[in-house]
């Protein structure tokens, strides 16, 4: 979405935005069709503001994601799309946005994943238990980012010790039913 500038009320389309489409154009008015795919915010303000020139002295233009998608997977409650109301997200928005971390993920080793997958994407590991994950590139959040939260290795143990656990307790009521039958063969 490309927002425009004017009174900050609900009813603009400050807060509404302009639509971009599957071609990545955006219809505005005065200019009409504009192409901002590909193009940085920075590029498309400037190219905005230079062609907004012939109608308005000292043109302000304001390029801006009100909403971005990114994707959350692995160990947080709600796998899937995230819709991020604003261009500043971070990792923490999306997992809260995601239902929070599970109780077997592990906040030392969460992926960011960004660019174009065919082309080699970017990969930031963040530790989310340190101060320092505010420094890193991969914290602020980009359009189409994908985010993977990993497991504890402990997990593979919790949920076989309580497959074993479970297994056990079979086995121990079926040897204490048999012994039960043996004892009560015996004394008759």
């Amino acid at each position: 979405r490309v927002g425009s500038s004017g009174p900050a009320t609900p009813e603009n389309s400050y807060y509404r935005g302009f639509l971009v489409d599957e071609e990545g154009n955006v219809n505005l008015p005065i200019i009409g069709k504009y192409q901002v795919e590909n193009k940085t915010l920075l590029e498309a303000r400037t190219e905005l503001a230079k062609l907004l020139k012939s109608y308005i002295v000292e043109p302000y233009v304001d390029v801006k994601f009100l909403t971005f998608r990114v994707i959350v997977q692995g160990e947080v409650r709600n796998n899937g799309v995230i819709i991020l109301p604003n261009e500043k997200g971070t990792v923490l928005d999306a997992i809260s946005l995601a239902g929070g971390l599970s109780e077997a993920a592990n906040a030392t080793t969460i992926k960011v994943i960004r660019g174009d997958l065919a082309a080699g994407p970017k990969v930031y590991l963040l530790d989310m238990t340190s101060v320092e994950v505010f420094n890193s590139r991969g914290f602020y959040l980009m359009p189409n980012d994908i985010i993977v939260v990993n497991a504890l290795q402990r997990k593979f143990l919790i949920t076989n010790i309580q497959t074993i656990s479970a297994s056990t307790s079979i086995i121990a009521g079926a040897v204490g039913l048999v012994l039960s039958i043996l004892l009560i063969n015996r004394n008759l």
